[in-house]
């Protein structure tokens, strides 16, 4: 299979008033530049003039051009991490369900009523469904193109969004181990002593602990009935890949979205059956407003109560509750080369994942398309780079004519993104998490992202909602 030309979005290609330099960035440099002209020439007018003007270069090198460098993995040049680090200092440190403020963690849920078996996020109803089907990469080449071509008309016909969302669950042996043990006579007698012996052993040694991936595909929409529609639609595409969906029940969508921090979390079935029949009552009680918005708000306590944390302590890189380490990673960019088996690296990762895609708006995407058309324009003008300059940015123009190409025969355009939610005991376990995602991201050279004083943000983002950013 060839590898993919795929497109830098469009949307982080801003204006360039130089060869990389945003209009952002030359505001920055015009203030260095009048900070180190104020600090040469302002601070002590008896200086040399000479001084002076060392004084300035140093002031600019050693302070500005920090600010001004790229930083890759951080999805930042320094002035935009100097942004970040003063937005972290400044917020407070620890969350708590108690807090009469806005640090209390139940202000980050974002969920707000459930009707039917779906969840409403307070901007759109959420459904969901769980797949089930075959491992297309141990298929050959033709099949596997086959088969993501066919994924790709799914996702095309989306009316919003989607999220794949695969969570990193252990084996739980106890109910075989019991069953074994409980009918170890019977096996003896059929199969052998040593046979049994044998089975009981591996299921200790291969099998506990081990993890096993769920897969499932959430789906957005504003109208209630639209969303019905495409799930019922992406569920027979899917059937026709042999990948078998099922409907997610309501209890079903609210465990899968407390398993996408910590899988090891259950939700209380107790009070899902609360808040289903407290939803249902309201229903009933549309036409008196005031009852109808208690019923409401009781049902959205009951639910942020189902997903807040009893404390958060916010870290540069990481977050910790109830005894747990927890941080969210991403990528900061994709290559314009993907390999075959990009996605497939990536789920191989022993984190939870949310593969957010969701679909450009068709005035957004005009926008869009005319600025890559004005960046494809600038391209063919620049004949004085380097070989390297000239020959990378040859991709970055194939890659824009693809998307402009996609676009013009009809196809949809969507911003993408990965989450890697990471969950230890010990912040050395975290550590280990995150440098196995991030050469899992590296394997496609792709650049990780490991959200350096975001954390917050990464944290909203795991929730099944519109993307913040």
């Amino acid at each position: 299979m060839k590898k993919q030309i795929q497109n830098k979005a469009i949307s982080k290609i801003n204006l360039h008033i130089f060869r990389n330099f945003t209009i952002w960035d030359l505001l920055v440099l015009t203030l260095i530049i009048l900070l180190s002209l104020v600090f040469g020439f302002a601070v002590d007018t008896n200086l040399n003039f000479l001084i002076k003007i060392l004084i300035v270069i140093l002031f600019f090198t050693f302070i500005g051009l920090p600010l001004l460098f790229n930083f890759p993995s951080q999805k930042a040049r320094g002035w935009q991490i100097l942004l970040n680090w003063l937005r972290f200092v400044s917020m407070p440190k620890k969350y708590s369900i108690n807090s009469s403020g806005s640090n209390n963690t139940k202000n980050l849920i974002p969920y707000v009523f459930l009707k039917n078996n779906f969840l409403f996020n307070g901007k759109s109803y959420v459904g969901g469904l769980k797949i089930q089907g075959v491992d297309i990469f141990a298929h050959d080449f033709e099949t596997q193109a086959n088969t993501l071509n066919q994924f790709g008309k799914i996702i095309n016909n989306i009316n919003s969004k989607i999220s794949i969302v695969k969570i990193a669950v252990k084996n739980d042996i106890e109910e075989n181990q019991k069953f074994l043990e409980n009918n170890f006579l019977d096996c003896k007698n059929n199969a052998g002593e040593e046979i049994c012996e044998g089975y009981y052993e591996d299921l200790n040694l291969n099998f506990e602990g081990q993890l096993k991936f769920n897969y499932f595909l959430i789906v957005y929409d504003y109208e209630i009935k639209e969303l019905e529609m495409e799930l019922n639609q992406i569920r027979s595409s899917l059937g026709q890949l042999d990948i078998f969906a099922q409907r997610l029940e309501i209890k079903e969508l609210l465990d899968l979205s407390l398993k996408i921090l910590n899988s090891s979390d259950k939700i209380d079935k107790k009070i899902v059956k609360e808040i289903i029949e407290i939803s249902k009552e309201a229903e009933n009680l549309k036409n008196n407003f005031k009852e109808y918005n208690q019923k409401i708000q009781e049902v959205q306590n009951k639910i942020k109560g189902i997903f807040c944390l009893d404390e958060i302590q916010w870290h540069p890189k990481y977050f910790r509750s109830n005894n747990k380490y927890f941080s969210i990673q991403s990528i900061s960019e994709l290559p314009l080369e993907l390999p075959p088996y990009w996605a497939n690296a990536f789920f191989n990762s022993d984190s939870n994942i949310i593969w957010n895609i969701e679909r450009i708006p068709d005035k957004e995407k005009e926008k869009l398309l005319n600025k890559a058309h004005n960046i494809l324009s600038l391209n063919q003008m620049d004949e004085n780079r380097n070989i390297l300059l000239k020959r990378k940015g040859e991709f970055e123009q194939q890659a824009l004519e693809n998307v402009v190409d996609v676009a013009a025969t009809g196809q949809n355009l969507y911003w993408s993104t990965f989450l890697f939610i990471n969950c230890a005991d010990s912040k050395d376990e975290l550590e280990s998490l995150e440098s196995t995602n991030s050469n899992l991201i590296k394997s496609v050279s792709a650049i990780p992202y490991s959200l350096r004083f975001k954390q917050l943000f990464g944290y909203l983002n795991i929730f099944l909602g519109k993307m913040i950013n």
